[in-house]
């Protein structure tokens, strides 16, 4: 729960920040959009490690999970791309942003 109201929390003051109407405002409601969605993509890269960790047979090393949960954007799109966690056409959306 606490993780959805930081999202909500961050949403909501990017639609304040969007109503002042100022380059300024809009400016920091697209950084906290965008911080929402890299924080959203981390979240689920977690929770696939961790359910590949717990599985039987896990797939990834101890170095793939550090990379994947690491500070590199690039890794987990290519790691959600890979479990076919996201779609082709989301993969081009985040690439295009």
């Amino acid at each position: 729960m606490r993780f959805a109201t930081l999202i909500v929390e961050q949403l909501d003051r990017a639609a304040t920040e969007l109503g002042v109407n100022h380059p300024l405002n809009a400016r920091m409601a697209l950084i906290l959009i965008d911080n929402t969605g890299e924080l959203i993509i981390h979240r689920r890269c977690e929770g696939l490690v961790r359910a590949d960790r717990t599985s039987g047979a896990p797939k990834l090393t101890a170095a793939n999970r550090r990379s994947i949960l690491g500070h590199y954007f690039g890794e987990k799109i290519r790691f959600l791309e890979n479990m076919s966690a996201i779609s082709d056409g989301e993969r081009h959306f985040i690439d295009d942003a």
